[in-house]
């Protein structure tokens, strides 16, 4: 066969890139064409090929796909015609790669997606205890998108997260699905990102160590979905992974401390002589992190590092037989410096209290239904000035006065019988209760 020329059908999207070898066993070429740069039909020619001799040609082409399919190749012989009655007529052969059972041409395209990730929270050294939040990004470098991605960021030592939310205007998963539990759990939070997408997402951690000097360390990871090349996830070029570290500054943590007093007289202040009261547990909880608790010293004191820069609300429980004279919640907001007195009163007993009221059915619409029923119904109102006491047999535990509404309280130490009397001294009126 003379001015033999191969010419190979690239399938769109592929273009030629260079010729690797060119093996003509026994032939002769006989002029020189090569392919040009990007062809998407690259031409061989030409050679001389007498029976028996063979032409094997190796070249590379670029698969400018971003969709993953399977792409036929056919190629194309021709030479001129041996039984020719015109010196330009020719026959050509051709392979078809788009036939039935033409496989050997198939050109698989998998996806593959150069995904990269980036984490940072702006600092390098932290205060122990404290809240920092991290920025993390996710992009798709393409050229395939991808549809769910794992988005991971593992339980990291000395820290806890408190809050995760994505920040990009669009292309957010599921609110649903943005949580702690999936961004630290197995799966992670699955994102899809389209060729040079970039997902946003904040990451909010609190500190559990104050440790001077310790380093905090917290590692992200973004994996893409089975059947998808990454070209970058493993090894020192790995764009898949970061990590951000900080370092624990010299700078000591807050100290919130208080004390549990016995209230004695039921006073709700602080005497002389009044003491504390130990064993009882103190929670200090942070509007973000984990709550610490505490537990009452020896003399009634507590105390606990704190994060900067946060509110806390403090909440006493109290022991058995003991019961408040002040509130059991205190608020406060830590800035940099110590906070302390956040203290709490308990009396050791019980309490009585209620109203004395005219049951006079004062207010009732329909006149006088709800009088003398015991009940203070309506606009009935209380009296004031009236003597009440406790009695154990005929030894008073306490005595109070009825105030402006009508109500009084009763303190009854702990340690007190189990039956009591309670006495109200009435003048003018009858009990109806």
């Amino acid at each position: 066969a003379q001015g033999v020329q191969v010419q190979d059908a690239l399938p769109t999207p592929f273009t030629y890139a260079s010729t690797a070898t060119i093996t003509a066993t026994g032939s002769t070429r006989t002029s020189t064409t090569n392919p040009a740069a990007a062809s998407a039909n690259p031409l061989w020619s030409a050679w001389d090929l007498a029976a028996g001799q063979s032409l094997v040609i190796q070249f590379s082409a670029n698969i400018n796909a971003a969709t993953p399919a399977v792409y036929q190749n056919s190629a194309t012989v021709s030479y001129l015609d041996p039984l020719r009655t015109v010196s330009t007529t020719t026959i050509s052969a051709t392979f078809n790669g788009s036939l039935a059972g033409n496989t050997a041409d198939d050109v698989t395209v998998t996806p593959a997606a150069n995904l990269v990730i980036t984490k940072t929270d702006g600092i390098t050294n932290i205060q122990g205890l404290a809240l920092t939040t991290y920025t993390i990004t996710v992009k798709n470098n393409g050229p395939s998108a991808v549809t769910g991605a794992a988005f991971k960021d593992p339980v990291a030592a000395n820290m806890v997260k408190t809050a995760v939310s994505c920040t990009s205007a669009s292309g957010c998963p599921v609110a649903a699905s943005v949580t702690i539990a999936a961004l630290e759990g197995g799966t992670g939070i699955l994102v899809n990102l389209t060729n040079g997408q970039t997902l946003s997402f904040s990451v909010t951690v609190a500190l559990t160590t104050a440790t001077v000097g310790a380093t905090v360390t917290n590692t992200a990871t973004i994996t893409p979905p089975a059947g998808t090349t990454d070209p970058n996830t493993v090894g020192a070029g790995s764009q898949n992974s970061i990590s951000d570290t900080n370092t624990i500054n010299n700078v000591p943590p807050p100290i919130l401390s208080g004390n549990v007093y016995l209230d004695s007289n039921h006073s709700s202040t602080v005497n002389p002589g009044e003491p504390g009261i130990a064993g009882v547990t103190i929670t200090l909880q942070p509007a973000a992190g984990p709550n610490i608790i505490v537990v009452t010293n020896a003399s009634g004191a507590y105390t606990s590092s704190v994060a900067p820069n946060m509110a806390y609300t403090i909440i006493e429980t109290d022991l058995a037989g003991y019961i408040s004279t002040t509130s059991n919640t205190l608020n406060v907001a830590v800035l940099l410096t110590n906070i302390i007195n956040q203290d709490f009163l308990d009396y050791r007993g019980s309490r009585i209290s209620g109203t004395v009221f005219r049951d006079d059915g004062y207010g009732n619409t329909t006149n006088t239904l709800t009088a003398n029923d015991a009940l203070q119904n309506n606009l009935e109102s209380g009296l004031s000035g009236v003597a009440v006491s406790v009695l154990s047999g005929t030894t008073t535990i306490d005595a109070a006065l009825t105030d402006g509404s009508g109500t009084y309280t009763l303190w009854i130490p702990f340690g007190s019988a189990s039956s009591l009397n309670l006495v109200e001294t009435l003048n003018q009126y009858a009990a109806t209760g």
